[in-house]
Parts: structure tokens; C-alpha cells; sequence
């Protein structure tokens, strides 16, 4: 489940937020595939204290419009979030905060941690960076090109030592032996269910719920960890910033696993 469809399927959710967050025009991609200086020049005028992205393109173009950006956005020159501010628009990037979040509330810390992520898209390159500042030992990338999983490295702490490869090589093989979190954003790549086993904490972002990672990783004793939960601290994560004030994540919880 994403987003879009949680707005769409929870009509009642959308109308209680909607009068305070800008959702109609940015919350689903297929409705306009760009966002234009008119529509982010509105939520001011039109009361709003934010607006909601959804979509990579969209939060790429978002960026370009708001006038100041947080640190985690500019690393990934992306907004999923946009807040309304005496000093213009806001923008920041927040998956990296929400998943950091939901590890937290299972009681694991990075501190000293082997995390292998899988993807190299802002999300990705956004968890890195969370993880790596939260005192990850060791990151490593697997994308399919070289080039693109070192540049999703580049900004890590000094130190956390870092590793970029593709799949299938000595260096990937031996990183997922020995990580303690496995995060899958890219779901075209396979992880072998060699590498599975009750050491380890799995997030994996395939929109299928009952993906073959995460059936085989449950067989094989490993902590997976729900999209939905996720979801819920993402939302709860982009309420916090727009409304400026604490949002239980309990409520997105109980809508998400009913």
C-alpha cells in the first residue's frame, strides 16, 4: 500500500486532513505529471500549511520550487513534504526519519550495525546517510551499475565505512552474509534466500505484500518488517512537520492494518 491508494480507499482520512494539508493536487501523480510555481504559490493564500508529494518526478520538481530546502532534501534534491513558513516554503525529505522511526520502536539500534541497501533512488540514498549518522559500522549499495550505488555513498559519516557493488559479485555476497538490516527499495533485484536467517532485520519495499523475500525471510526466522508500518511513521513523520507539533503514528497503524 502507498500514499495514493491510502487517501484514495480511506475517503474519511482525506477529509479530515485536507483542510489543513494540501493533498488534491499533489497526492496522486496520475492527475498532472509536474508541479507548477502556481499551485505551491497557492498554499499560502489558500490557508494551507503544507502539502504532501508523492511520486520521485514530482518531489524531484518540488525541490526547485520551494525556497529553502532541508539538509536531507538537498542531499537527494527531492521534497516529499512542503511546509508553510514566514519565510516562504520549506521542503524536505523524510522517508529516511520514518523508517529510523519504525526501527526504533522494534528496539534496534544502528549503533555498530552492517546494513545492506538495495536500490539507489533518493530513498536510498536518504536511509544511508539516516543510518550512517545514527552510528551504522558499516553501508553497504547494491545497485545494478557501479557508478550509480558509489554516487549513493557519497555523503556518509567518516565513520562508517562504506561499500558500493552490483549483484552477483564477491563484494555483494559477502555484505549480505554478514548484515544485521537488509533494506530492499529496488525489488528487480533478487536476494538468494542463502543469506536469510533469524540475525536478520528485513524492510522490503515491493508493493507485492507477500513478495518471495519476505515469505522466504519469515521461513528462515529473520524480523521482517511491514511496508505498512513504515507508511504509518512516514505519514505521522510528514504531519509532524507540516502541523509543527507531535502526531501519534498509532492512528495511521490502526487505519493501515485493518
Amino acid at each position: 500500500m502507498d500514499l495514493v491508494s491510502l487517501f484514495s480507499d480511506d475517503i474519511n482520512l482525506k477529509n479530515l486532513l485536507s483542510s489543513q494539508i494540501a493533498l488534491d493536487y499533489l497526492i496522486n501523480p496520475s492527475k498532472a505529471g509536474f508541479i507548477s510555481t502556481k499551485a505551491l504559490d497557492g498554499l499560502e493564500p489558500l490557508g494551507f500549511l503544507g502539502a504532501i508529494v508523492v511520486g520521485e518526478s514530482l518531489q524531484k520538481e518540488a525541490f526547485k520550487f520551494v525556497q529553502r530546502q532541508s539538509l536531507a532534501a538537498q542531499r537527494v534534491a527531492a521534497v516529499d513534504t512542503i511546509m508553510v513558513t514566514p519565510m516562504g516554503l520549506m521542503g524536505d525529505y523524510s522517508m529516511a526519519q520514518a523508517i529510523s522511526k519504525q526501527l526504533n520502536s522494534k528496539n534496534w539500534s544502528a549503533i555498530g550495525a552492517r546494513v545492506v541497501i538495495i536500490g539507489n533512488d533518493a530513498r536510498a540514498i536518504s536511509t544511508a546517510n539516516e543510518l550512517s549518522s545514527l552510528g551504522a559500522k558499516h553501508i553497504a549499495i547494491i545497485a545494478h551499475e557501479q557508478p550509480t550505488a558509489e554516487q549513493a555513498l557519497r555523503n556518509l559519516a567518516i565513520s562508517s565505512q562504506k561499500l558500493a557493488t552490483t549483484p552477483g559479485q564477491v563484494l555483494a555476497k559477502t555484505s549480505l552474509e554478514r548484515a544485521d538490516l537488509l533494506i530492499r527499495f529496488d525489488y528487480s533485484i533478487e536476494i538468494e534466500i542463502e543469506y536469510l536467517g533469524p540475525h536478520l532485520n528485513i524492510i522490503d519495499f515491493s508493493p507485492n505484500p507477500f513478495s518471495t523475500l519476505r515469505q522466504e525471510a519469515s521461513k528462515m526466522g529473520a524480523e521482517t518488517i511491514s511496508d505498512k508500518d513504515i507508511l504509518a511513521h512516514h505519514l505521522s513523520t510528514m504531519l509532524e512537520l507540516i502541523l509543527a507539533r507531535d502526531v501519534s503514528v498509532d492512528y495511521f497503524l490502526d487505519i493501515l492494518h485493518q
